[in-house]
């Protein structure tokens, strides 16, 4: 039943380490991400658009064209989700009205945030594929000490690394969560929502769990995806940053200028990843089993759907 699936989400997410592995302390000075490379813009909501066109040579990431199957929402119906995707592979929800939710958008503004919750706790996880490692924070201390610090250091690992998805208490936050529209392609009562907050460079590495939709609420995020009978090779520890360097063996990987189409790089597994950009007001959905790992572009506002069964 339902409080069996949200228990099994709890464990998988390392909620059992709450008793032996948090502690409520700042963030610590190897975790503390910089602004070591490109420039951070106006956004909107409050929250600001990182550039990746900078020297560090890491605009390929946002200019790698998109492989995932991508479908407006009105044309998509619980039937053909159903054949064509539940089970079987990603897909791309596009052109979703913004009004649709505008107003929990609004509640997710920087300071609109801050003045809701900024002085309660929250539960920060290590960034790496276990989040084991559990902090304790303030939301304002999280915001303004990682969120607005700017993209992570690339020297520092996945499990020192913080980052504030899932753990929410709904009880503390019931009105902000009622708030938000969910799509018409499952029952709400099978959902378990799950929020979060990341500064740009920030993510949750390789990982799999059962059905989900992902929504991008402010700002983007880009995603890795690899189908279930895949093994991919990683570092648990590595952030995910760290890890799409290393795989693509080199800072520029090749690409077609016409299509933006990486060129075939003799790595078969390189060569199996799904990736794409999610823009705002876009929402992901991600089969059950299936790797998949997280790039925040910008400081990024998002709320994922788990779905029993």
């Amino acid at each position: 039943g339902m409080k069996f699936f949200v228990w099994l989400l709890f464990l998988e997410i390392g909620w059992m380490e709450w008793a032996s592995g948090n502690h409520r302390v700042g963030m610590s000075s190897s975790g503390r991400p910089t602004n070591d490379s490109g420039s951070l813009g106006s956004g909107d909501y409050g929250w600001r658009r990182f550039r990746w066109d900078g020297d560090d040579g890491l605009g390929w990431i946002i200019r790698t064209e998109c492989n995932v199957e991508r479908v407006p929402i009105s044309k998509m119906t619980r039937e053909r989700f159903r054949e064509d995707f539940e089970f079987r592979k990603p897909v791309i929800l596009t052109d979703v009205d913004p009004s649709w939710n505008e107003e929990f958008r609004r509640r997710c503004a920087k300071d609109e945030i801050l003045r809701q919750g900024g002085d309660r706790e929250i539960l920060l996880s290590s960034a790496n594929t276990h989040s084991y490692e559990k902090q304790i924070s303030t939301l304002r201390q999280y915001i303004e000490e990682v969120v607005c610090a700017g993209i992570p250091s690339r020297e520092v690992s996945g499990r020192d690394t913080w980052y504030w998805f899932g753990n929410n208490d709904h009880e503390e936050w019931k009105d902000f969560f009622a708030a938000y529209h969910h799509v018409p392609f499952y029952n709400e009562r099978d959902a378990a929502l799950s929020f979060g907050i990341g500064p740009p460079g920030s993510g949750v590495p390789l990982h799999t769990h059962g059905k989900v939709f992902a929504e991008s609420i402010v700002g983007r995020k880009r995603w890795y995806l690899f189908p279930p009978e895949t093994n991919p090779t990683y570092d648990p520890d590595e952030t995910t940053l760290q890890w799409i360097l290393a795989v693509r063996g080199k800072d520029q990987p090749e690409i077609d200028v016409a299509t933006g189409a990486l060129l075939p790089s003799g790595n078969r597994e390189l060569d199996e990843i799904l990736e794409c950009t999610v823009e705002e007001s876009q929402i992901l959905y991600i089969p059950a089993r299936w790797w998949h790992a997280t790039l925040n572009l910008d400081e990024s506002v998002f709320i994922s759907a788990f779905i029993a069964g």
